[in-house]
Parts: structure tokens; sequence; C-alpha cells
């Protein structure tokens, strides 16, 4: 396994270590073995809309962890329902050079980001 430090920040990008996001090169032997769907999400570094949304995920943590510190009440947010949903799937969180070569996977262009639902036969 080469997890260390860099490659770890560069698989979460932003979206949150609460969700166990998966490289692209291990997503399908993964989706097969588990029989679970692929949710592929591919984004820039650089992409000012990418930035927007990862932000969006980052401040729901952080009212999350926020709610948890005064321990008065927990309410369900989005962020609690994504990473729910997220045990459904594998999740892969694909930045800069890691976006498939594939052209299925830019069906209307190379617009980012781009978030695909793929089986687990591909």
């Amino acid at each position: 396994n080469d997890g260390t430090y860099k490659d770890y920040l560069r698989i979460i990008s932003g979206f949150g270590d609460d969700i166990e996001w998966v490289k692209w090169s291990e997503a399908k032997e993964q989706a097969k073995t588990l029989k679970k769907p692929i949710f592929l999400l591919i984004h820039k570094s650089w992409c000012g809309a990418c930035q927007a949304i990862a932000r969006c995920y980052i401040n729901a943590r952080l009212f999350q962890l926020i709610a948890a510190l005064k321990s008065t009440f927990r309410s369900s947010t989005d962020r609690d329902e994504f990473v729910k949903l997220s045990k459904k799937f594998v999740m892969v969180n694909t930045e800069d050079d890691e976006e498939p070569n594939d052209e299925r996977y830019s069906p209307d262009g190379q617009y980012i980001p781009r978030i695909f639902f793929l089986g687990s036969s591909l």
C-alpha cells in the first residue's frame, strides 16, 4: 500500500475523510467483489466550481463537529445522509491527472466537476 499522507490528502481532496474513498485503479475490482455500484467524482484542483462543492462538504463536516462537541443536540444533516448513502457505493474521488482517459467518462465533453454512477460490472 502506498498510503502516504500526501496520497491521503490527494484522495480526500476536500470532500471528507469520513467517506471511504478509493483510487480509480482499485474501484472496478472492488465494485465487482463487493457487488456495489461506483460513485465516480471527477474534479480539478484549479476549478472554481469544484472548490465551491468541496467547501460545501467541508462546511457541513465542520457543523457536525461543532454540534458533536456541544453535545446539546445532534440533528441529521445533508452530510450525514451523504455519508450514509456512500456506504452503498464504491466511492472514487479523482483529481487532476487521475481522471480516466476513456471517452465513456466524458460523454458531453470534459466539463468539470462530473459525477457518474456506474454499475459494478464494467
